[in-house]
């Protein structure tokens, strides 16, 4: 039986940012405020991200000295899709 994934706004924004290839977390900073047009820390984009991984919704990978996060298969079914009624 699957288990319901509980996810705030801002951690499904997060999400879709990542499906769409905003892998960095400065990247997320900035996509997040010109898609959202809502101002987000880099503390909070990270603390974002633990709870993301914590889900199992996201992998992080180390990349130079950052991490570059991708979706995981449940991330991309909840936040990924093509389907015209998600916002």
């Amino acid at each position: 039986m699957p288990r319901l994934v509980d996810l705030n706004l801002i951690e499904y924004r997060v999400l879709k940012l990542i499906c769409s290839g905003y892998g960095l977390a400065k990247e997320i900073v900035n996509g997040y405020s010109s898609k959202f047009n809502e101002p987000i820390s880099l503390p909070a984009v990270e603390r974002t991200l633990a709870k993301l991984r914590g889900k199992g919704l996201i992998n992080s990978k180390p990349v130079s000295k950052a991490l570059m996060h991708e979706a995981t298969t449940l991330g991309r079914l909840i936040a990924c899709s093509r389907n015209p009624h998600s916002p």
